[in-house]
């Protein structure tokens, strides 16, 4: 018994060595993240001064030997590739197990994170490389999304998710130690070079935040690092910086208000390109990494700043020096290479024995099969599907599923599918006894006949990736037909769709109102054709009645796949309004989403089916593969029980409640299929998705989950001539929210411009959840700023079924006069979530995949919440993030009046899209449309003309934020003459807007030129814009005093103050690429004070904005010591300084307690001091910090470096 129980236990030891070694040998051989974790761990406890932390930024850009060598600092890259800050925060937790650093340098690239969970690569680099503990768990658990922590053990074990790497394995894993050589401390060099061209954010003011998550970790590792008392140096390496990045960077400096300076600093090297001596032909390996001779430059400059804010040891005389290896020289790659050799002459002597080890390895690996789970859909995810989605592509997909949910809608979760309820007056509508098992668009019962809401002809997208624009066209033409507009011949143009849809900002809708809108592809290398698409976005293009086209417009056969393929073409040459918007074929009057569910769902299900039945045909996107695993030719069916990513549009025109579930290539769980009609051609044999196939309603790419909605199409197209104008200034495809409480307004105004008059027909909006009850109403010639002052025309109730866009025709035709100004507002009882238009940059897997762009026209957009506030100049919390300036998406149609029969009296000039006219409040008009009488003569107006303007300032300067109003003087031919409307413009709205009252808001450093006018008569208002106030902080030196600041946008220059006889006079004037300077510190008390001011030159003349906060320069005490002495207490002591007038001595009792003042001591020549309460056996903290006395107050320096010490 007692042999038995040893044979066990040596049976255990050995299988625990074995799946050890194999854990070692299959290992993922990462050299961004578990490398720098493994390294990390045979670091000498104490041997780390500055822990360096983020991304592959750091690790590639930062090289530790640099700082070693040149400045004595002992440094680790503990970083890893796309790390979020949940990980690093983790992270940090885990190392201070085993080093306690002086510095924790934090680069920040990665607080532009838009996710609250990462991707699995992401996910492996940043955890794989930790030993078992808690904070692994933490890290891996965070990394997840809600429906995959279930498996989080699984990343935990880590062998389970790569035991399948046997596949690939290689001698060379065979070796004892893939770890980055220690004397690498975690840097990874990069060595190839890619010319960049230099970024430019200077003007970028505006502000993103980051994600709720981020923003928490970011808080939670500043306040780890300041319980340890470890301060935080915050910075950005040098790389080509996008836009959306500087808008998050905007964002940090407010964040850290709540920590002092000596504890966490932010320094962007973005700004100091010039002083490091970036070359950006030379130096860059690619967008976001320095290369060797790069980093070289860079890490030789952070190594001086940080000797500049720090007191860290110099090891440059110690042994330890040793520890770290040379840096890069010209011959950076022998190190490497020499690596290599050894590692294949290892492998060599591997190769003999070869036979004997993989057989143990493939032992190991089959028992390994068995006894271990594997992680979900493993197989498919990490291996199959770039296979499959390569066979795909002969086919030509094209579907894009963004990085993007909706937002779960409250009547959805509160009162699930009862909720909804179709529009009774619709044509069309179907009540629920009226839906059949089985059904299809395509072969309909109407009046005892068999019926097509179809076009007879399969479309064919081969060979390029726009599925989104067949599928969304599809809809279109199944509702043309559903609707009585077309037959089953009808063709719409996908070219042109696909085409203007990201070639829009050089077209504008007839009106003007969406002039400088537009949709721009964001992935590299792409064009319109070959770029994808996404239905949502899809759906506020069309709506916005560009398109769609007849396909004789722009016929889709015989294109080129390249970036020229329609610059001389059809479409290119003729890029204009009447080619975007001048041939329509239908008018999208309503675009809606509707929840596809769960396959359980029976009663969404149903909704549906409704909807098909409806409106002939929904757009729908599901995860497409020809894998004989999911495709079943026989049956023409498809199912996938694994995927729910989608990559494919298509259209739903029917569906078999029992249709058999073995008819799949796996069996589904139950009957039932969607009809499908896909875009690759015929119903050719070969595969089941040709033509139209069978969906399983069981399909999981088509099934909305826990953490994503999935969503189905529907388009309503109504003639194009329905209506003469649409009114609107959202040109972009936009998908940003707003949610608003209970009580909120929300309104647009329009400008009568026609000659002759309109007459308002209907409106429109954009919803973001179901079942919205709301009070429309319309007021003529409101006040500007607040759009219910004018007269009330029109109040009518309305209930909004679907989220998406609704077109509500009036119940009363309201006609308007040229140059009348009417407000459409929409009152909610209830929290209601609106679609709203503004800058946005959407991504796809991580990666940019389109922006959008819309001009935020001031004094057309208003939000009520307390008060009438104008969206273009308020900052609001959308679904994806803060942003400044925005437009709601409310729209009116109206058609063109007769023109009137009495006597013209003025031209008319049309206001420039971006400005609408000024007006005087008119009365009420009838709604009568008919044309009104002629005055009578003693009524009729004086005929004169506009002969000057005049303003009452031609010259002015307005600082960043502040407003003010022109006003403008008209002269006439004649005296009694009637006013003549007038116009306002700004030729650089962007540095200050004018609106249509002539109030000028200064939004950014520059000069505009505002101008009135009316045709050539005009005149013209020069605003200047100073920059801002620069953020400056000072530190002393000995008798030297170092002030830096953060770079103003816009700034040509600086100039600096000195306090000298009560007044601040300037000493010094620098370039605009210097960011601190060195002062010599003059006697006298007054001469220690000093502020920054940053300055613009215009013309030839420097304007000066206001200037920074006062920095007087205190010393900092260097050398604070503390001693127990036995039964006296604790005696501290440091040196004295000259240029100051005292200290403050500050104690805590244990680590998380809190410093209290216990000493002043008012002497500058002071150097000790005994801390006689002190009690033996506890263990306290001391601090110090010098002050001067100005004006009868103190003025602090920075706190010296804190000692601890146990009392005896």
């Amino acid at each position: 018994m007692k042999r038995k129980g040893i044979r066990i236990l040596v049976f255990f030891l050995l299988a625990g060595v074995l799946v050890s070694q194999l854990n070692r040998m299959l290992a993922f051989r990462y050299e961004d993240g578990i490398r720098q974790m493994e390294g990390f761990y045979k670091q000498p406890r104490g041997s780390v001064d500055v822990l360096v932390m983020g991304s592959s930024h750091a690790y590639v850009n930062i090289d530790p030997a640099v700082l070693s060598k040149e400045e004595g600092i002992s440094a680790y890259d503990l970083c890893a590739s796309m790390q979020p800050v949940w990980n690093t925060y983790y992270t940090l937790k885990e190392a201070l197990k085993y080093q306690h650093p002086k510095l924790i340098v934090l680069d920040i690239y990665r607080l532009v994170e838009p996710f609250d969970y990462v991707k699995e690569s992401k996910l492996i680099k940043s955890t794989f490389g930790m030993r078992p503990s808690k904070e692994k768990m933490a890290a891996i658990r965070e990394s997840l999304s809600a429906e995959q922590q279930k498996d989080a053990w699984l990343y935990f074990l880590e062998f389970s998710i790569y035991h399948n790497r046997y596949r690939e394995v290689a001698f060379s894993d065979f070796l004892t130690d893939h770890s980055l050589p220690e004397n690498y401390r975690g840097h990874v060099p990069a060595d190839h070079v890619e010319v960049m061209e230099r970024p430019d954010v200077s003007n970028v003011s505006e502000q993103m935040p980051m994600t709720e998550k981020t923003a928490l970790y970011f808080r939670k590792l500043l306040d780890l690092a300041k319980q340890e008392e470890i301060p935080v140096l915050l910075i950005l390496t040098p790389y080509i910086v996008q836009e959306d990045d500087q808008k998050v960077y905007n964002t940090v400096a407010e964040l850290l208000e709540a920590y002092p300076e000596d504890a966490v600093r932010f320094l962007d090297f973005n700004e100091a390109y010039d002083e490091i001596g970036i070359d950006f032909a030379t130096d860059f390996a690619d967008y976001d990494h320095l290369n060797v001779a790069g980093c070289q430059k860079f890490s030789s400059y952070f190594g001086k700043v940080i000797r500049t804010f720090y007191e860290l040891p110099d090891h440059r005389n110690e042994k330890y020096k040793n520890s770290v290896r040379r840096p890069w020289g010209r011959k950076h790659s022998v190190e490497r290479k020499e690596m290599k050799h050894k590692q294949d002459k290892i492998g060599e002597k591997l190769h003999k024995s070869r036979k004997k080890i993989l057989a143990l390895a493939l032992a190991a690996v089959m028992f390994s099969d068995i006894s271990m789970p594997v992680y979900a859909d493993r197989s498919k995810s990490v291996t199959s599907l770039p296979q499959e989605q390569e066979i795909i592509s002969g086919n030509a997909t094209g579907y894009t599923d963004l990085d993007f949910e909706l937002p779960e809608d409250q009547a959805e979760r509160e009162n699930g599918i009862a909720a909804f309820s179709l529009e009774a007056d619709r044509a069309g509508a179907v009540s629920e006894n009226e839906i059949p098992a089985v059904y299809r668009s395509d072969a309909a019962i109407a009046d005892g006949q068999v019926v097509s809401y179809l076009p007879s002809a399969f479309r064919d997208q081969n060979p390029y990736g726009i599925c989104w624009t067949f599928s969304a066209l599809a809809a279109c033409e199944a509702s043309m037909i559903r609707n009585g507009l077309a037959t089953g011949s009808i063709d719409l143009s996908e070219r042109q769709l696909a085409y203007y849809f990201y070639n829009k900002g050089n077209t504008t809708d007839a009106k003007g109102g969406t002039t400088g809108d537009y949709n721009e592809a964001a992935m590299a290398g792409k064009n319109y054709l070959t770029q994808g698409g996404n239905t949502l976005l899809t759906m506020w293009h069309l709506v916005s009645w560009c398109g769609p086209v007849a396909e004789e417009k722009a016929p889709y056969s015989g294109l080129a796949a390249d970036s020229s393929a329609d610059v001389n073409g059809l479409l290119g040459a003729a890029n204009s309004t009447g080619a975007a918007y001048g041939e329509d074929a239908c008018h999208v009057q309503n675009a809606f989403l509707i929840n596809m569910g769960t396959a359980a769902d029976v009663q969404r299900k149903q909704e549906v089916k409704k909807l098909i039945m409806q409106y002939g045909a929904l757009g729908i996107s599901y995860y497409s593969s020809t894998s004989i695993q999911y495709d079943d030719p026989v049956h023409d069916s498809y199912y996938n029980p694994n995927v729910t990513s989608t990559n494919h549009a298509v259209a739903v025109i029917g569906w078999d409640d029992t249709f058999p579930k073995e008819n799949f290539a796996q069996q589904a769980p139950g009957d039932g299929a969607w009809l499908i009609r896909n875009s690759w051609g015929d119903e050719k044999t070969g595969c089941a998705q040709n033509g139209n196939f069978w969906l399983s309603y069981y399909d999981a790419s088509i099934n909305s989950t826990e953490t994503t909605t999935r969503y189905a199409y529907v388009f309503d197209a109504q003639a194009a001539d329905n209506y003469n104008n649409i009114c609107q200034y959202d040109g972009d495809a936009g998908i940003s929210m707003i949610t608003l409480t209970g009580g909120a307004k929300a309104s647009n105004l329009f400008s009568v411009t026609e000659k002759g008059g309109e007459i308002l027909r209907a409106v429109g909006i954009g919803i973001g959840q179901t079942d919205t009850d709301c009070t429309l109403t319309v007021y003529k010639n409101p006040e500007m700023g607040n759009p219910q002052s004018g007269t009330l025309l029109l109040t009518q109730n309305v209930h909004l079924t679907y989220p998406g866009y609704h077109t509500i025709p009036l119940t009363e035709a309201l006609p308007f006069e040229e140059g009348d100004r009417y407000a459409v507002v929409y009152e909610f009882a209830d929290a209601v979530s609106l679609y709203i238009s503004k800058d946005s940059q959407y991504t796809s897997g991580g990666n940019p995949f389109i922006s959008v762009s819309t001009y935020e026209n001031p004094g057309v957009s208003f939000l009520y919440q307390t008060k009438w506030e104008d969206l273009s100049e308020k900052t609001i919390r959308t679904t994806s993030g803060s942003v400044e300036g925005a437009i709601l998406r409310i729209k009116a149609y109206t058609d063109n009046r007769v023109p009137s029969q009495e006597p013209d009296v003025s031209p008319n000039p049309s206001p420039l899209p971006s400005a609408s006219p000024s007006y005087s409040p008119s009365p009420a008009v009838s709604p009568d449309p008919s044309p009104a009488p002629s005055p009578t003569p003693s009524q009729e107006p004086i005929v004169a003309t506009l002969t000057a303007l005049k303003l009452d300032r031609e010259k002015l300067t307005l600082q960043i934020g502040k407003q003010t109003s022109l006003t403008a003087t008209p002269t006439y031919s004649a005296e009694g003459a009637t006013p003549w409307m007038v116009y306002w413009k700004s030729d650089h709205p962007e540095v200050a807007s004018v609106n249509d009252c002539g109030e000028i808001i200064a939004k950014k450093t520059g000069k505009a030129v505002i101008t009135v006018y009316n045709g050539t008569v005009r005149a013209t208002c020069t605003v200047v814009v100073p920059p801002d106030k620069p953020k400056v902080t000072a530190s002393v030196s000995g008798k030297k005093l170092k002030l830096s600041w953060k770079k103003v946008s816009g700034a040509s220059g600086y100039a600096i103050y000195r306090l000298n006889g009560g007044s601040y006079k300037r000493i010094k004037t620098v370039k605009a690429s210097t960011r601190q300077v060195t002062l010599a510190l003059a006697d006298g008390k007054q001469a220690y004070s000093y502020r920054v001011c940053a300055y613009r030159t215009i013309d030839g003349k420097k304007y000066y904005g206001g200037k920074s906060g006062v920095k007087t320069a205190v010393s900092t005490v260097s050398s604070l010591q503390a001693k127990a002495v036995r039964g006296k207490g604790i005696k501290l002591t440091w040196k004295s300084l000259k240029t100051v007038d005292g200290y403050v001595i500050y104690r805590k009792t244990g680590k998380n307690g809190s410093y209290k003042k216990i000493k002043t001591a008012a002497d500058k020549k002071s150097s000790g001091y005994t801390d006689k309460t002190a009690k033996k056996g506890k263990t306290y903290y001391y601090r110090i910090r010098a002050y001067r006395l100005l004006d009868g107050k103190k003025v602090y320096g920075s706190y010296a470096q804190n000692r601890k010490v146990k009392a005896k």
